[in-house]
């Protein structure tokens, strides 16, 4: 009788030995199931990211105007890099938007095909790909408003001349010093 004492006992140790392993061994399966999942849902999510940010790079394009580029040679640029229609870009040159008083402050659009012209500033920018002409002139006149400042107005105004005066002599100056001929 003792001995069947001792087996039940041992087979109950054994059983019971094993539900612990299995449990165990249960419970690493579903951690690894789970870290696996986070890894799967990790790569996943890096991978849309990856795509998306691929996607927004392939619709980036870098474009440089340099000095002395007109509205029209802009315009150009611009439609060649798909970042807006020449005739838009145009469009948006003949008048002055809002929220650049500091810049326009004294212009005169009496006799000006183009008022913007001289106040794009010349500089390599990145646009978006049919991003659109008001967006693409913001860009422009945003670096302008940051090259211009309050010294750079005061001294000007000090002269006798007003922004728009000294940009058009500039332009000027820049057109002849620029040109082979002289």
């Amino acid at each position: 009788m003792a001995r069947t004492s001792a087996r039940k006992q041992y087979k109950k140790a054994t059983r019971t030995r094993r539900v612990i392993t299995l449990a165990i061994v249960a419970a690493l399966l579903i951690a690894i199931l789970a870290g696996a999942a986070v890894v799967v849902r990790n790569h996943r999510r890096q991978a849309r990211q990856e795509a998306a940010e691929k996607a927004l790079q392939e619709r980036i394009v870098k474009v440089t105007f340099p000095e002395g580029s007109t509205v029209l040679d802009i315009a150009q640029k611009l439609e060649e890099n798909k970042v807006c229609t020449a005739d838009e870009f145009e469009a948006v040159c003949t008048k002055v938007p809002e929220g650049y008083d500091r810049l326009f402050a004294d212009v005169t659009t009496d006799n000006k095909v183009f008022v913007l012209e001289g106040y794009l500033f010349p500089s390599t920018y990145e646009f978006y790909k049919e991003e659109g002409a008001d967006k693409a002139v913001k860009r422009f006149l945003d670096a302008m408003n940051k090259q211009i400042t309050d010294e750079d107005l005061a001294k000007v105004n000090s002269m006798g001349y007003t922004l728009d005066q000294a940009l058009t002599l500039a332009s000027i100056i820049q057109s002849e010093a620029s040109d082979p001929k002289n």
